[in-house]
């Protein structure tokens, strides 16, 4: 799994959009390599062996290794040509996962994260100002697994404060309006969606205390879930 990511992770890292589930994916898939890299050090080292374009190393395809069998291969398989290209794959590869760069990626991409949070705590899709439950469950349900991982980003503490407790205040809101509707037309129903399980998911990460768990709307929220976990 350790020399898999690199190569999935390559995919986050160059995504060209910039809405703001993917700049959190950015930050997400960079300090999750450099994690990798610092528990697993023969994957810096494969790195920097395809960095210098080591042709010996072990990991390296059998076309490589010998020129006269990918020839043969390429000539009878052209839909292996795909395979020429690998070396230079590698290359793009490790010159992503380069300590430095990474440590470089992540305190670029958490800086724009955090200036695009929005003053309520949480976030939107592309800066306008619309707070979007969804992107921001996706954030702190991100968050919430790096931590669970042992990848500790100081900065996003106090910015995933402010977004839980904007998801909070979003899911309190929602309940209170079916309230509303129920007492005044008596057969309203809760408009449940995927987006409330993201948000049970997202808070399972931190603290679910007594006082929370007690809150009607989440209560509401997990006899929904669990009524339908097995549909």
């Amino acid at each position: 799994l350790p020399m898999i990511i690199p190569q999935a992770g390559e995919y986050l890292i160059r995504y060209r959009y910039e809405c703001n589930e993917q700049i959190f994916s950015r930050v997400y898939a960079n300090a999750l390599a450099a994690h990798i890299i610092k528990l697993y050090p023969s994957v810096g080292e494969l790195c920097r062996q395809w960095r210098n374009d080591t042709i010996n190393h072990p990991l390296y395809s059998d076309l490589d290794k010998n020129q006269q069998f990918k020839d043969i291969l390429l000539e009878e398989s052209p839909w292996l040509m795909e395979a020429k290209n690998e070396r230079s794959q590698r290359k793009n590869i490790a010159a992503l996962y380069e300590e430095e760069r990474l440590e470089r990626q992540v305190n670029a991409q958490l800086r724009k994260l955090l200036n695009r949070q929005l003053a309520q705590g949480g976030w939107d899709w592309y800066g306008c100002q619309y707070f979007s439950q969804f992107v921001t469950n996706h954030i702190v349900a991100g968050c919430g697994k790096m931590e669970r991982m042992g990848i500790w980003i100081p900065e996003m503490h106090y910015a995933m404060k402010r977004a839980i407790a904007a998801m909070d205040k979003a899911q309190s809101k929602a309940f209170e309006h079916y309230c509303e509707e129920k007492a005044k037309y008596g057969n309203a129903v809760f408009p449940f969606s995927e987006t409330d399980v993201q948000y049970l998911y997202a808070r399972s990460f931190f603290d679910c205390d007594t006082q929370w768990l007690a809150c009607p709307y989440v209560q509401n929220l997990i006899k929904w879930a669990v009524g339908n976990i097995n549909q």
